[in-house]
């Protein structure tokens, strides 16, 4: 009994303490640390992920920034993943394609602006260094400053039109936007075409050279039980490259064809195509190897013997130049720029393409009168 109470009175020994369990941090995760595991995380789950994206606390080594932010970080997109896209992931893949900048506060000494939303689909630009929260639109000074629409219904108009995708009824549909919509946005990608077309005329770089062969065609729009003025282009292509060009030009003769193959066509070259035999003097101008062939038996394509692929771009630039028969000369040029734009894509992404031109024609963080003002002193900016 007395070994039992003095049991009893003994102390309990204390048990050991066991290492406490790492406790929920609610310290949130910084953009620096996210860069120093750039390697192991997945990329699309940060920039896309829009609870990890909220989470993140800006730093000054801001890792999302446009320094770090490049095409890379962005699988190439397709007509199903397209879909997937939010308001906020369309605005970050126009930044990681340099279409968009990020936005900078007056004060140098903070880092870039972090991507919020004051409403649903609205988002702006914040300084959360800024007492006062500087704050920054979107589509301040870049192509996108003149819209409206959001940025995930733009991304989609961009990507249908660059894969063909013509018909605005059928855009109209899929999107659900307006007729007027579908054709103002149709009309700012012909807008960057014709830079790009005007860029590469300005430089005096012809097509064709010693040994190479150029395909040339007039081209008219006058279709069967039209009505409409007969408006004819006057094209031609290279072969070996794709460069090309086309204008409207008033008639097929020899005095108004002979010089602009003269300005287009680099001497030497061999031009091969049924419309020189509409002027018999190409044969005698000594500068150029000119061959007048027939056409192919229920074809308007002259029998060239050109390559089947350059034979596709070109039957593909007549059908849709056919097309505009009754178009206003306006926006002919519009229509032609794009067609001579998509043949020089040769296998190319076209909706990278287009991307890369409104890039290079309509540079992020340059106020649209700056720009204005360089591309009157500098014509081939």
């Amino acid at each position: 009994m007395e070994a039992e109470r003095e049991a009893k009175l003994e102390p309990e020994p204390e048990p050991e303490p066991q290492p406490e369990p790492e406790a929920q941090s609610s310290r949130k995760r910084t953009y620096s640390e996210i860069g120093e595991n750039r390697d192991s995380l997945a990329l699309l789950d940060q920039l896309f992920a829009l609870p990890k994206f909220e989470d993140l606390v800006p730093t000054e080594n801001w890792a999302l920034g446009p320094a770090t932010t490049s095409m890379a970080d962005y699988p190439d997109l397709d007509a199903e993943s397209i879909w997937h896209l939010t308001e906020r992931d369309a605005i970050m893949f126009f930044v990681s394609r340099g279409l968009i900048q990020v936005g900078r506060c007056a004060d140098p000494s903070h880092p870039p602006m972090k991507l919020t939303s004051k409403s649903k689909g609205a988002y702006r630009w914040e300084c959360w260094r800024c007492l006062d929260s500087s704050t920054c639109g979107v589509r301040r000074d870049n192509w996108f400053q003149s819209t409206r629409i959001q940025f995930a219904v733009a991304l989609k108009l961009i990507f249908y039109w660059a894969h063909g995708e013509q018909k605005t009824v059928n855009m109209r549909e899929e999107l659900k936007v307006s007729n007027r919509t579908v054709i103002e946005w149709k009309n700012h990608l012909r807008e960057v075409c014709t830079a790009k077309i005007l860029k590469e005329r300005g430089s005096g770089q012809q097509l064709g050279g010693p040994g190479m062969t150029v395909e040339v065609a007039v081209i008219t729009t006058r279709q069967a039980s039209s009505r409409a003025v007969e408006q004819l282009l006057f094209g031609a292509i290279c072969r070996e490259n794709k460069t090309n060009f086309a204008t409207i030009v008033p008639d097929r003769k020899t005095s108004t064809l002979l010089p602009l193959i003269r300005e287009n066509i680099a001497a030497g070259s061999r031009i091969i195509g049924k419309d020189l035999a509409h002027g018999q003097k190409f044969i005698l101008d000594d500068e150029y190897e000119f061959k007048v062939v027939g056409e192919q038996s229920g074809s308007g394509r002259p029998n060239t013997g050109a390559p089947e692929t350059v034979g596709r771009m070109w039957e593909k630039f007549e059908e849709s130049f056919r097309n505009r028969h009754g178009t206003s000369e306006k926006y002919l040029d519009g229509y032609i720029c794009e067609e001579l734009w998509r043949l020089r894509l040769d296998g190319a992404d076209p909706f990278e393409a287009i991307l890369a031109d409104i890039k290079e024609f309509w540079p992020p963080g340059i106020p649209a009168s700056v720009l204005a003002m360089m591309r009157a002193t500098a014509p081939d900016f």
